[in-house]
């Protein structure tokens, strides 16, 4: 999935984030869960091992920290203001 809205579904779950750093999740978990690089075991073990050894505080402040970044960056208001700032953007690279 190009952008990981399965991802976001997870934030809103509770869910800790563990996913390949490429594509939408990297938008999506840095910050606030574990990338690791595609294709690589070694490292997804690790994240995995990680995120099991989490105890209910951390867990809890994890699941905190995501409904933040929600907020932030992909509630219906985030994503609308920057929609709107779009053609902003888009003159002030367009060529003079």
């Amino acid at each position: 999935e190009p952008f990981g809205m399965v991802l976001l579904e997870a934030m809103v779950a509770g869910v800790p984030l563990l996913a390949t750093a490429c594509g939408g999740a990297r938008e999506v978990v840095e910050g606030v869960g574990i990338l690791f690089p595609l294709g690589d075991a070694a490292h997804l073990a690790q994240g995995l091992q990680h995120l099991a050894a989490l105890d209910p505080a951390q867990r809890q402040a994890c699941a905190e920290q995501m409904l933040v970044r929600l907020r932030e960056r992909f509630s219906d208001a985030a994503v609308a203001e920057t929609f709107w700032r779009l053609p902003q953007v888009v003159t002030l690279m367009a060529p003079a």
